[in-house]
């Protein structure tokens, strides 16, 4: 039982993926602008903290987030279609 969940939960996640990259090859296929967005940040240990902030300035499907760490100093960079 537990076998047949976890391969069930993992088609379900390459689905999800497939359906992101999808949608995201259809902006840019359309032209879409992406625009990025920045603020330096104490560390990386919370990525929650970049994905939520972006996600609150810049709502909807073509955003996403990553925190990058720089030689001297970490960013989150949030990148939307714009």
């Amino acid at each position: 039982m537990t076998n047949k969940l976890i391969t069930m939960i993992n088609l379900f996640s390459i689905f999800l993926l497939v359906s992101a990259l999808s949608i995201t090859l259809h902006q840019v296929a359309e032209g879409a602008t992406i625009c990025r967005d920045q603020w330096e940040v104490t560390n990386c240990d919370d990525f929650n903290f970049c994905r939520n902030k972006c996600l609150k300035l810049h709502p909807g499907p073509m955003t996403w987030s990553r925190c990058i760490d720089l030689a001297e100093a970490f960013y989150c960079i949030c990148e939307f279609s714009c």
